[in-house]
């Protein structure tokens, strides 16, 4: 299969299945689904945050993961991708892990008000 001027690409786990797939939007075609096979195999967790007060996206929160051995972090941006869409949900790849240790939150301007 080939691109035809690609034009944008986004993540996402558009069966739900742990698998983040890509999607590819080109200027003189449909989009095209790239999807991850096999991924399912692993254990995965997904964290959409929703936040309160004046900061409703959660921007600036710093997320941790501890499962195991496994560490793994994130820090939510503002705007991000084609167009400045929104962040998307966070995708947490656990390996041969079945849960999570700990999940820490971090947000300075999360606090309620």
């Amino acid at each position: 299969m080939k691109l035809n001027k690609p034009l944008a690409i986004a993540a996402a786990d558009v069966a739900g299945t742990g698998g983040v797939d890509l999607i590819v939007t080109q200027s003189d075609g449909a989009p095209l689904l790239l999807k991850n096979h096999g991924a399912e195999k692993n254990g995965w967790m997904e964290i959409d945050l929703k936040a309160l007060n004046d900061n409703k996206s959660a921007i600036g929160t710093k997320v941790e993961i501890y499962a195991g051995s496994l560490y793994q972090k994130w820090e939510v941006t503002g705007a991000s991708g084609y167009l400045g869409q929104s962040a998307l949900p966070i995708h947490v790849g656990l390996g041969s892990e079945r849960g999570t240790d700990v999940v820490r939150l971090l947000c300075d301007r999360c606090a309620a008000r």
